[in-house]
């Protein structure tokens, strides 16, 4: 059987950006559904008209992605952990 992870552990993967692997608490949603900090998301948009997730490898395009709340809300919990 596996080790079991903690909690700080599995919201440390999380909250941790695929891209510059900083946790962040300014993350965005992107089209599939995973999400990347504000400065990296940012950066792939300057970058390129499209670009592929760092996760699942689809493709995206530069739209307003919106925050990921839950995220923010993970976060601001974790940080008191």
């Amino acid at each position: 059987m596996g080790e079991r992870r903690s909690i700080h552990d599995e919201l440390n993967d999380l909250l941790t950006c695929p891209v510059c692997l900083e946790v962040k608490n300014s993350q965005k949603l992107m089209l599939c559904q995973h999400t990347l900090c504000v400065d990296c998301l940012a950066e792939l948009d300057r970058e390129q008209r499209k670009f592929r997730c760092p996760t699942c490898n689809k493709v995206n395009i530069p739209v307003r992605q919106a925050c990921n709340v839950g995220v923010m809300r993970t976060y601001c919990a974790w940080k008191t952990l």
